[in-house]
C-alpha cells in the first residue's frame, strides 16, 4: 500500500531530535492506560516464553490478558496487558525499563509499545509522522527548540514500522476533507507571522474558522470551496488583516471563563486509571490562590460532582472574581518578564496540534478549533498559576536582570514541560476538554465570542 503514495512525506522537525531517554526519564510510559498487544506480537511472545529463563516465562504468561472473540459478534480474540496493583505493565524492572525489550529486543514489542509516543497518518497521497506530547521528553523537543515545529520532509526508511494509525480517506469527496490540507498549510502560515502577536495569530485562526464553518464542517456533503479560497486570499491581504484585527484588541475575558477552566481541572472520570501526578499538579495549584478550593466540588461521582459545578451562586462568583484578578496579577507578572518564551511554547504547540490532529477529527473546523483554544486555556492556567514560577520571581528581585532572567527561564521550561505533559496525559484517557466543551456551551460561550475569551484568558 505504501508504494502508492507518491507525495512528499512529511513531519514536524522535533521528530528529528526526539528518543526515549530510558532511566534518565522523570516518568515511565507504561502506567495509567489501555495497551493492546496485536496477535503477531502476541505469538511471538507464547514463542519466547517457552525457551525463556525460568523466571521470565511465567511472567510473560501471566503479564497479558486473553480476551475471547464471539463467533456471534464476529468479534476477534483480543490481548491486552493485565495491569498490576500500581496500575503500571508488570513487565517493567525496578528502573521501569521493559523486561520483554531488555530480553528480546525491540522487534518483540507489539505495535502499540514499539511505537508510541509517534503517531503515523496518511494524509492524501503522503504520511505524516509526528507524537503525542503526553511523554515528557517529546513535550521538552515541541516546545523548547524555537524551530521545533517546523514542517520537513520525512524520509520513511527512518520510520522503523510502517504502521499507520489515522488519516483522512482519499475517496470522500466532501469539502471539508478535500479544503483540509490547504487550511492546515494556512493557519501554520498564520501562526509564522511574528509580525503579529500570538494572540493576534489565534484572532485570525478563530475568525477563518467561523467565516467557512458552513463549508467546513462533515454534514456539507458536497459544495464549492470557492468561499474558502476567498476567506483565506482575504486573510493574506495586510490590510484586511488589519481591519479584523482592530476588532479584536479591546476584548476582554470574563472571570466566569477561569471558574470553568478550573472546574474542568478536578473533574473525576469513571475511569479506574489513577492520576497520581496529575492530582498533585492540580492541588499543588488549586491550593495556591486563597478559598478557592473551598467553591470546586469534591465529590468522586461524576454526576454529583457535575451537579455541584453548576453552582454560580454569589458567594462563588465573589471568590473566582478573587481568583480572576489574582491569576491575571501572576500571569502579568510573569509575562513581563518571559512573556516572548511562553509564546514560543504555545505557538509550536499550537501548530503540532493542527498537524498531529486533522481538523477532520471534529464535526467542523469551529469546533476543531474552540476545542483548542479550551486545552491552551487549562495550559495557560496550569503555567501562569504556578507557585514555583511565583517564588522564583520573588527570589530574583534585585538581581541583575540577565541572571534573574536566565533562573527564570529555566525554571519556566521545567514547569511548562511538566504541565504540558501531564495535561496531554491527563485528556488522552480522560474527558477534561470533553467536559470543559460541554460547560462552555451551557455558558454560551463555545462560539466566536467565547473563543476570543479563550485567547484572551
Amino acid at each position: 500500500m505504501l508504494e502508492e503514495l507518491d507525495g512528499q512525506h512529511l513531519q514536524l522537525r522535533y521528530m528529528t531530535r526526539f528518543h526515549c531517554i530510558g532511566p534518565d526519564c522523570e516518568d515511565h510510559c507504561c502506567y495509567g492506560w489501555r495497551v493492546d498487544i496485536d496477535p503477531d506480537a502476541y505469538r511471538k511472545m507464547m514463542i519466547a516464553a517457552q525457551f525463556s529463563a525460568k523466571e521470565i516465562a511465567p511472567k510473560l504468561h501471566d503479564s497479558i490478558k486473553v480476551i475471547p472473540g464471539s463467533k456471534r459478534k464476529r468479534t476477534p480474540t483480543r490481548y491486552q496487558i493485565r495491569h498490576d496493583a500500581d496500575d503500571a505493565c508488570p513487565l517493567l524492572d525496578e528502573r521501569h525499563l521493559c523486561e520483554l525489550h531488555k530480553h528480546f529486543g525491540h522487534a518483540m514489542l507489539s505495535d502499540v509499545c514499539a511505537i508510541y509516543p509517534r503517531k503515523l497518518k496518511r494524509v492524501g497521497d503522503h504520511l505524516e509522522l509526528t507524537a503525542t506530547p503526553s511523554c515528557p521528553e517529546l513535550t521538552r523537543e515541541l516546545i523548547l527548540h524555537p524551530d521545533a515545529a517546523d514542517v520537513i520532509p520525512l524520509d520513511l526508511d527512518t520510520v522503523e514500522r510502517h504502521k499507520i494509525q489515522a488519516g483522512m480517506d482519499t475517496r470522500d469527496v466532501r469539502p471539508f476533507y478535500r479544503a483540509t490540507v490547504e487550511v492546515r498549510d494556512l493557519v501554520v502560515e498564520l501562526m509564522g507571522d511574528h509580525s503579529m502577536t500570538l494572540e493576534e495569530r489565534l484572532f485570525l485562526m478563530l475568525w477563518f474558522a467561523k467565516r467557512t464553518n458552513e463549508v467546513l464542517r462533515k454534514q456539507t456533503a458536497q459544495g464549492d470551496l470557492a468561499p474558502v479560497q476567498r476567506e483565506m486570499a482575504l486573510l493574506r491581504d495586510p490590510k484586511v488583516k488589519g481591519e479584523i484585527l482592530r476588532r479584536f484588541s479591546t476584548i476582554e475575558a470574563p472571570a466566569s471563563v477561569a471558574l470553568l477552566v478550573v472546574r474542568s481541572m478536578v473533574r473525576p472520570h469513571k475511569s479506574r486509571h489513577a492520576r497520581t501526578n496529575w492530582n498533585r499538579l492540580t492541588t499543588s495549584i488549586i491550593d495556591s490562590y486563597v478559598r478557592l478550593r473551598e467553591i470546586l466540588p469534591t465529590s468522586e461521582d461524576e454526576a454529583a460532582h457535575d451537579q455541584a459545578a453548576e453552582d454560580s451562586s454569589e458567594a462563588v462568583m465573589m471568590t473566582i472574581g478573587e481568583v480572576w484578578t489574582e491569576y491575571r496579577r501572576r500571569r502579568d507578572r510573569l509575562r513581563e518578564r518571559v512573556g516572548d518564551r511562553m509564546d514560543q511554547f504555545l505557538n509550536n504547540y499550537t501548530i503540532h496540534n493542527w498537524v498531529h490532529r486533522l481538523p477532520t477529527e471534529s464535526k467542523d473546523v469551529l469546533t476543531y478549533t474552540l476545542r483548542y483554544l479550551a486545552l491552551q486555556a487549562v495550559q495557560k492556567f496550569t503555567v501562569y498559576s504556578a507557585p514555583r514560577l511565583q517564588r522564583v520571581l520573588d527570589e530574583i528581585e534585585g538581581l541583575p536582570r540577565e541572571e534573574g532572567d536566565a533562573l527564570l527561564t529555566r525554571a519556566l521550561d521545567e514547569v511548562t514541560v511538566d504541565a504540558f505533559y501531564q495535561l496531554s496525559r491527563h485528556i488522552e484517557h480522560g474527558v477534561l476538554i470533553t467536559w470543559l466543551v460541554k460547560m462552555l456551551k451551557q455558558a454560551g460561550l463555545f462560539s466566536m465570542a467565547g473563543g476570543v475569551y479563550l485567547i484572551r484568558f
